[in-house]
């Protein structure tokens, strides 16, 4: 009791309010829409999803998802796409395999609006780990990372261990911890995934790293975001070499966790095979427990990802 009043001072002293909460439809389950202010990224809104909610118990796994708005609706996005996390967990049940999970999407900065350019160059400098900035060579690069990125306003890591995780241990009324919390990803959300299990790893037990944004975007190409329609991503080699060396110098904290990764073989995705290749030979070498699957002929779109969300919860809910 004492504990969990603890956690509503904080929570109270961080200005980490609930505006408002209303149920949305989905075509099985319960999805519980709120939005929160944060300190450190502002508004931000929440789609918690239940397959059961009379089935929450000490045994029920807590799911972060990153790109909150792609998981459900279609229309609530600008590209009209969604990874139907709920017809996928609907399929389950009809096999009695339905998992005793709750997960939390979160709205990435952009929103609904898409384009606008400082909500999109919000959302990269929000998922972008600030820890990698280390391994950057003196230069333009870093002195433009540290300055533009690693800024308290996009303090993702920090917004999740001191302000989401303690305003969801009060709401479901237990600890979450490495034994029942995890997280996910796609594209730059599964960078941010894969980097708060290294930073948070007594909060994180898992990770699902879905077309991992390996490489990066050049300076001139996050510039020019506001004035392109569709931005050619060519990568950054420094900054795959960046994320790489940083993960390579935290392989001890993923000894005794679990980590799913995918590809596609189209569009964005065609560029991830060498780094992605490059990390399985690490994972591998390392005698980590990981899962790297290609799915070939599919995309970097949302509607692509969702259709690993099975695979990827099979694997990362296998001890569970």
């Amino acid at each position: 009791m004492i504990r969990t009043i603890l956690k509503i001072l904080l929570i109270c002293a961080c200005s980490f309010e609930t505006i408002f909460v209303f149920a949305a439809e989905v075509s099985f389950g319960t999805l519980s829409k709120e939005v929160l202010q944060s300190n450190f990224l502002g508004e931000r809104k929440l789609s918690i999803y239940y397959p059961d909610k009379n089935k929450i118990d000490q045994n029920t796994v807590f799911i972060i998802a990153q790109d909150g708005q792609y998981l459900f609706d279609g229309e609530i996005n600008w590209v009209k796409e969604e990874w139907g996390i709920d017809e996928t967990l609907q399929s389950l049940h009809g096999k009695n395999r339905l998992p005793n999970v709750v997960i939390i999407g979160i709205e990435n900065a952009a929103g609904s609006n898409g384009g606008e350019f400082i909500n999109e160059s919000r959302r990269y400098a929000e998922y972008f780990p600030k820890e990698v900035i280390n391994y950057f060579g003196f230069g333009f690069r870093k002195f433009a990372y540290r300055n533009f990125v690693d800024v308290e306003r996009f303090n993702y890591l920090k917004f999740l261990e001191e302000e989401l995780i303690p305003y969801l241990e009060v709401k479901f009324e237990r600890d979450l911890n490495s034994k029942n919390l995890g997280i996910l990803g796609s594209s730059m959300g599964g960078l941010i995934s894969l980097n708060a299990l290294i930073e948070l790893p007594h909060r994180f037990g898992f990770a699902a790293s879905v077309s991992t944004h390996w490489i990066g975007i050049r300076p001139l190409d996050y510039a020019l975001l506001p004035f392109r329609s569709e931005i050619k991503f060519f990568g950054d080699p420094y900054t795959t070499e960046a994320i790489y060396s940083y993960i390579t110098e935290n392989l001890d904290v993923l000894k005794d966790k679990r980590v799913y990764f995918d590809r596609g073989t189209e569009s964005l995705d065609q560029f991830y095979e060498e780094p992605q290749n490059k990390i399985d030979e690490l994972f591998y070498s390392n005698d980590l427990s990981f899962k790297s699957l290609v799915f070939d002929g599919f995309g970097h779109n949302p509607e692509d990802f969702g259709k690993r969300f099975e695979e990827a919860l099979n694997f990362l809910l296998k001890d569970n």
